[in-house]
């Protein structure tokens, strides 16, 4: 399942130029996330559980989120991405890599640069 993700032009240059949308289950709005928002909930190797939902103002789990693209949980896709990765890739994410590197869809460098070429890992 591959998501699009969308480079913003006019974007905060100290952070990474993407952002993408969810919907939450139970009021139904969506939210956008961008920039280093986007890179904790893109990245499994980061502690995320929970997410603001700009709709209805509440904290809620990632497990009642979906993006609006794809309609993949946000939970499950984080699960996904992480188990499409070997064990050593996972140790490298989680212990020396960064964020931006760990979101590993955004292709993005340990910078929070998009890289030149590099294909989606997880799709």
């Amino acid at each position: 399942m591959n998501a699009p993700v969308i480079r913003l032009e006019d974007g905060n240059p100290s952070e990474p130029p993407v952002r993408r949308t969810y919907v939450h289950a139970d009021c139904g709005r969506e939210t956008t996330a961008a920039g280093d928002a986007l890179v904790l909930l893109e990245c499994p190797f980061r502690p995320v559980d929970s997410t603001l939902c700009s709709g209805c103002g509440e904290y809620v789990k990632l497990e009642r989120v979906a993006w609006s693209d794809s309609g993949e949980n946000i939970a499950q896709y984080r699960q996904r991405v992480y188990n499409s990765l070997s064990f050593w890739q996972r140790m490298y994410y989680a212990i020396i890599g960064n964020a931006y590197e760990g979101a590993i869809n955004l292709n993005l460098d340990r910078n929070g640069r998009p890289k030149e070429r590099s294909p989606s890992l997880a799709s």
